[in-house]
């Protein structure tokens, strides 16, 4: 499976269709975001983007939405790799990863966050209460669903 990727150039609004699609997260490599692209969405959701893939969005700083749901192979270890887009991130959904507890940092830098999910993280489950105030204590204008 492959995950959807859009990005809009600099002069696209709010609502606006994507310029162009990519279909690989091995395609930003390639691609010249000092051209006045941005990526701005990303859905990854059942595919199996890894750790190892996540490193392509390392330098991606307007990510406004993210899903990777159920992406089976992520860990904690991919996370990092969103703290480019800590000021742009609004949504991101981590329901059905494979990340634990040691995961809440990296999680907690991304301040901008409005709605996170990570339902059906089963390595959260036995932390629901530890997740839950961690998160809300430091992202404070986020709902967590979990």
């Amino acid at each position: 499976t492959e995950a959807v990727v859009s990005t809009q150039s600099t002069g696209a609004g709010p609502g606006q269709k994507p310029d162009r699609w990519l279909t690989s997260f091995e395609d930003l490599a390639q691609w010249n975001f000092e051209l006045g692209l941005r990526l701005t969405h990303a859905d990854a959701s059942n595919t199996d983007v890894t750790d190892e893939g996540f490193r392509h969005i390392r330098h991606v700083a307007h990510l406004q939405t993210a899903s990777f749901s159920h992406c089976t192979h992520l860990t904690d270890a991919a996370l990092p790799n969103l703290s480019s887009s800590a000021s742009s991130l609004r949504r991101l959904d981590l329901s059905g990863t494979l990340i634990t507890p040691d995961s809440l940092d990296a999680l907690s830098r991304l301040t901008s966050l409005r709605l996170l999910n990570i339902s059906g993280c089963r390595e959260l489950e036995n932390f629901r209460e530890l997740v839950l105030e961690t998160l809300g204590e430091r992202l404070v204008n986020c709902k967590v669903v979990m």
